[in-house]
């Protein structure tokens, strides 16, 4: 198929269906995303548009090399394929740009993003040894950039087509996972006292502000009162209402059916590799825990609980006795857990 061919759409929530959870990142990232490309070209340059389209892995337009791979909760790991669109141009702030280095600038602002927004990112790893299957439904994404001359360049990002999907189910998950926002706090209304003590309505009208605080230009005088007339009040703003937060809750029944990995981790320790390459049958490694230690419950490399070693039906298990925090099932900003 060759790049004229291509149907464009614009992209919105519905224009891939399912990924209504991404909405609220695109201010964020586009920031991010105009952030990097401006410090890639050293001169300003802004997002003009966000356009998507569907084709097949045996039917891409030529140009497109491998960016990156990325991994997200509960699905293999997914590669991304860039390429310039040959209908716009090469060049922002009159310097040349490079796909790749352009992609990986993208990349790094968008999985900073996810780590802010979420508290994990993408796992982003080179992608050169990832396939695509000729026969594989694929969305394409083209991202047009343009700096103050005018001057366009379109970065096209080619995904399998459930990578949209799989990215808001990621971020609805992290996001039901974490800890509550911020603006969903309930906190203690602060009412102002008046001067006799009182916590009645103590704010002054309007008029009492207006006649109260002169104007610095104001000549001697003017716009003041006489102390004994009236008490004088300190204004109390008013604390402001908490930010309306949409819930994430209402969402997670659909991911219900997400697959994540579980690993059990008996303990860990670290061989020269002289030590490693004279393992045989019978060595003994020692690991850093001591014998009925509890172990380390995983899900996706992420301690999450604790628990004891049992036996059930001839097969090994794990009877939970402890399970971390909500606060802390995220990852932190720093890949701690």
């Amino acid at each position: 198929m060759s790049w004229e061919s291509l149907d464009w759409r614009p992209v919105d929530a519905e224009t891939l269906e399912g990924t209504a959870a991404l909405v609220d990142l695109v201010p964020i990232a586009r920031s991010a995303v105009d952030e990097a490309a401006s410090a890639l070209v050293k001169q300003p340059v802004t997002t003009a548009g966000l356009a998507a389209a569907s084709v097949t892995a045996g039917d891409l337009p030529a140009g497109f090399v491998p960016a990156a791979s990325f991994e997200l909760l509960g699905t293999p790991r997914r590669g991304v394929w860039v390429a310039l669109d040959p209908d716009a141009g090469a060049r922002l702030g009159g310097t040349e740009v490079a796909v790749d280095a352009l992609a990986a600038a993208i990349i790094e602002a968008f999985d900073a993003v996810l780590v802010e927004i979420v508290g994990e990112g993408l796992s982003a790893a080179p992608a050169a040894a990832l396939e695509l299957d000729p026969a594989a439904e694929l969305v394409l994404l083209r991202l047009t950039l343009r700096d103050p001359d005018g001057a366009e360049v379109a970065i096209v990002a080619a995904v399998e087509a459930p990578v949209p999907v799989e990215l808001a189910t990621h971020v609805v998950t992290l996001q039901a996972l974490g800890p509550s926002p911020a603006g969903a706090r309930q906190s203690a209304a602060v009412a102002p006292v008046a001067p006799d003590g009182n916590t009645a309505d103590a704010r002054p009208s309007e008029t009492a502000v207006r006649d109260s605080v002169a104007p610095a230009s104001a000549p001697p005088g003017a716009g003041t009162r006489d102390p004994g007339s009236a008490p004088i009040r300190p204004f109390v703003l008013e604390e402001l209402p908490p930010a309306s937060v949409a819930p994430v809750t209402q969402n997670i029944e659909l991911l219900m059916g997400v697959n994540l990995q579980v690993t059990v981790e008996i303990g860990r320790t670290r061989l020269a590799i002289r030590d490693v390459l004279s393992l045989a049958p019978g060595s003994i490694v020692e690991l850093d825990k001591l014998a009925g230690e509890k172990v380390d419950v995983l899900v996706n490399g992420q301690a999450i609980a604790q628990g004891e070693v049992v036996v059930v039906d001839e097969n090994f298990g794990v009877r939970i006795t402890d399970v971390v925090s909500r606060q802390r099932r995220v990852l932190s900003a720093d890949g701690a857990a």
